[in-house]
């Protein structure tokens, strides 16, 4: 696929210049197959047969059609993939949902995307929760389970975002735990936001993130006490005492659990921390 050259947007907001930018937007999106040319054969998701186009001036001037059936069945051409609920016309234009991308793809502040595009707070943070969801969607599909035989997955829980000495007001964005994990082979880590620190809401999480043949160090919490059944070994960590106990010859160092994991809450809270005013839940991070 060859280089694509986004140009300058006019910023004039005349008809001539929106319509200008707005059609370079959506060719860059029909150079990257988010929007499919109207020649790209599709199949009816229903009978399976070859779709035909039909114009539409309402969305994107035309759609996929389907006359095999007793009432004609007609399917966007954005149907499952990033698009699928956005509207190309109006305020939000191609070349606008193109850039607002870019900007969240940058770390920008919403209030940054809100002015530069000249489009509302609701519609700003609504695009970056869809971007968020989006990342969210594709890291869950990708992910693959940390650890593996003959490896040490390290697990804790990190605070973030609490008041200093106690002082200035307590909101519930500030009040964030993060369990996370790294694998002592790859350095590879987890983490995810967990509105409880209980057995109920670890282990299902420590199951799906790690690998069943992985050794798990923890601290000495109620919650990890099953981990020896769902894992190939536990060790506990007690940080008061400096003690550990793993069952094997060479036992994890539980100054070196809790370094790393320390290193991981900064990087997490890095991230929590630009993306805060859009929703947590289901938050991941994977390295």
């Amino acid at each position: 696929m060859g280089e694509f050259r986004y140009l300058r947007i006019d910023e004039s907001g005349t008809e001539e210049s929106i319509a200008h930018s707005n059609a370079q937007g959506m060719r860059l999106l029909k150079h990257y197959n988010v929007i499919p040319e109207r020649d790209t054969p599709a199949n009816c998701p229903t009978c399976n047969k070859q779709l035909k186009t039909g114009t539409d001036r309402e969305r994107y001037g035309w759609r996929y059609v389907c006359n095999n059936h007793h009432q004609r069945l007609r399917f966007a051409p954005t149907d499952n993939t990033f698009l699928s609920k956005a509207r190309l016309k109006g305020g939000m234009t191609a070349d606008k949902i193109v850039r607002v991308i870019h900007k969240w793809l940058k770390r920008e502040p919403l209030i940054s995307a809100q002015a530069d595009l000249s489009i509302s707070a609701e519609t700003a943070v609504a695009w970056y929760g869809y971007c968020r969801d989006v990342a969210c969607a594709i890291a869950w599909h990708d992910f693959v389970p940390l650890g593996g035989a003959q490896d040490v997955v390290e697990v804790d829980e990190s605070h973030l975002f609490k008041r200093k000495h106690n002082v200035g007001r307590l909101n519930e964005w500030r009040q964030i735990w993060v369990l996370g994990g790294i694998s002592r082979t790859t350095k590879k880590v987890f983490g995810i936001i967990v509105e409880r620190r209980d057995a109920d809401t670890f282990l299902p999480i420590l199951q799906q993130c790690i690998d069943g043949d992985s050794y798990v160090c923890t601290y000495c919490s109620n919650a990890y006490n099953d981990c020896d059944m769902i894992f190939n070994g536990h060790g506990n960590v007690n940080h008061s005492e400096n003690f550990v106990n793993p069952p094997r010859e060479e036992p994890p160092s539980g100054c070196q659990q809790e370094d790393s994991i320390t290193n991981v809450s900064i990087g997490t809270g890095m991230e929590i921390h630009q993306q805060q005013g859009s929703s947590r839940s289901g938050f991941i991070l994977s390295i």
